[in-house]
C-alpha cells in the first residue's frame, strides 16, 4: 500500500509538472483568445438571457385577441426555461474551447481528462436544467386539461404530483447519464449491488410507499374538494396541499397540520365542504309560569315567534335553504325549551362567533321585553 501511495504521488507530481509546462509554453495570443472566448460567451449568455426573459414577459402580457394567444403561454415558458441555463452552457463551451486553444491539442493525461469531464458534466447539467424547467410546459398543459375536466381536485393535487415526479426523474436521469457516460462509473454494477439490498430497502421504505399510494388514492377517490374544509381526527381545517408523503391542512387557529396520506386513505374523513354553510343549533329554556290570563301555550308561541322574527331580520347572513327553524322541543313542569337551528352563509368562524353573540343578546333583550323569563 505504501508503494502504491508513493507511485500515485509521483504520478500526480509528474502530471502537474507536465500541465505547468504545457500552460507555460502557450503563447500570449492563445491566452488572449481563450480569455476572449470566455468574455464573449458570458456577454452573449447574459444579453440573450435578458432578451429571452423580456420576450417571455411580453408573451405573458400579450393581448387575448391575438390569433396565436393559445401558444403565447407555452412560448413564454420555453423562453424562460432557456434563459437561465444558457449562460452556464455557453461558459462551459468557452472553457472547453479555450483549453484546446491554449494547449494546441488535447494531451492525454488524467488531469486534463478530469477537467474535460468536469466541463462535459457542466454542459450536461445545463441541458438537464433546461429540461427540468421545461417540465413547466407539461404542468401548464395538464393544468388546462384538469381545469376543464376535473373540478374536484383541480391544480392542487394532480398537477403538483406530475410536476414533482417529472422533475425527480429528470434529476435522476441527468445523474446517471453523467455517471455512466462522462465519469465512466459502472452504474450497472451499482444497481446490481442495490438490488441485493432491495429487501431491506423495501422494508425501510414501506411507510413512504404507503403514503405515496395514499396520495394516489386521494386523487382517484376524491374524498374532498380542492381548498375544502375537512375534519380528520381532532383537526378541522382547509386543505392546503397534498404531496407525495403528506397532506397539509390549515386549521381555524391558523396553524398548519401535516397528516400522512396513508392515515387519510385508511381512516374516516369528514368533509365539511359538502355542507352549504356552518350549521348552528341553540336552545332557550324559559320558566313555565304563565300569569292567570295566559297559558303555557301562549308562552311557547310568544317565544318561538320572537326568536323566528329575530332570525328573519338577519336572513341576509343566513342561507335561505335550509331555512332557519324554531320549534318547541321540550316541556316540563316548570320549564319550556325552545330549540332553533340556522345555517350561517359563510365559513368564517370569527364572523360566525360575532353573529352568534349579537343574535343571542338580541334574543335575551326581546324575551325580557315580552315578559318571558329564562329558566
Amino acid at each position: 500500500m505504501v508503494i502504491l501511495a508513493q507511485f500515485a504521488s509521483k504520478t500526480a507530481d509528474y502530471e502537474w509538472s507536465r500541465l505547468a509546462d504545457d500552460l507555460g509554453s502557450a503563447q500570449l495570443w492563445q491566452w488572449s483568445v481563450a480569455l476572449g472566448l470566455l468574455i464573449v460567451a458570458w456577454v452573449i449568455g447574459v444579453l440573450v438571457s435578458a432578451l429571452l426573459r423580456r420576450q417571455s414577459r411580453r408573451f405573458r402580457q400579450a393581448e387575448k385577441s391575438s390569433p396565436l394567444r393559445a401558444a403565447y403561454p407555452l412560448l413564454a415558458i420555453v423562453l424562460n426555461a432557456v434563459s437561465s441555463p444558457l449562460t452556464v452552457f455557453l461558459l462551459a463551451i468557452a472553457l472547453l474551447a479555450g483549453t484546446y486553444t491554449i494547449l494546441g491539442e488535447w494531451k492525454d493525461y488524467s488531469l486534463l481528462n478530469a477537467w474535460r469531464s468536469v466541463l462535459l458534466a457542466l454542459m450536461t447539467m445545463a441541458v438537464g436544467w433546461f429540461v427540468y424547467r421545461l417540465v413547466a410546459v407539461v404542468e401548464y398543459i395538464v393544468g388546462l386539461h384538469v381545469k376543464r375536466s376535473d373540478k374536484l381536485m383541480g391544480n392542487s393535487y394532480l398537477v403538483p404530483l406530475i410536476r414533482k415526479t417529472l422533475k425527480t426523474l429528470v434529476v435522476i436521469g441527468v445523474f446517471f447519464f453523467i455517471a455512466q457516460n462522462i465519469l465512466m462509473w459502472n452504474v450497472s454494477a451499482a444497481l446490481t449491488a442495490l438490488g441485493l439490498g432491495g429487501l431491506a430497502f423495501a422494508l425501510a421504505a414501506q411507510p413512504t410507499l404507503s403514503n405515496l399510494f395514499g396520495s394516489l388514492m386521494i386523487y382517484t377517490d376524491k374524498p374532498f374538494l380542492a381548498s375544502e374544509t375537512i375534519k380528520f381526527r381532532a383537526y378541522t381545517g382547509i386543505v392546503q396541499d397534498v404531496g407525495f408523503r403528506s397532506t397539509r391542512i390549515r386549521t381555524v387557529d391558523g396553524t398548519v397540520v401535516t397528516i400522512p396520506n396513508s392515515a387519510i386513505a385508511n381512516e374516516p374523513v369528514e368533509t365539511l365542504g359538502y355542507c352549504p354553510g356552518l350549521r348552528q343549533d341553540f336552545a332557550v329554556a324559559l320558566k313555565n309560569n304563565p300569569p292567570a290570563e295566559k297559558t303555557s301555550i301562549d308562552l311557547a308561541e310568544a317565544a318561538t315567534k320572537t326568536i323566528q322574527d329575530i332570525l328573519d331580520e338577519r336572513k341576509a347572513s343566513l342561507l335561505t335553504y335550509p331555512a332557519p327553524r324554531v320549534a318547541l322541543s321540550a316541556v316540563a313542569a316548570g320549564t319550556l325549551t325552545v330549540s332553533a337551528q340556522y345555517w350561517f352563509a359563510t365559513w368564517d368562524a370569527r364572523e360566525l362567533a360575532l353573529f352568534q353573540h349579537e343574535l343571542l343578546m338580541d334574543i335575551l333583550r326581546r324575551l325580557r321585553a315580552a315578559g318571558l323569563e329564562l329558566a
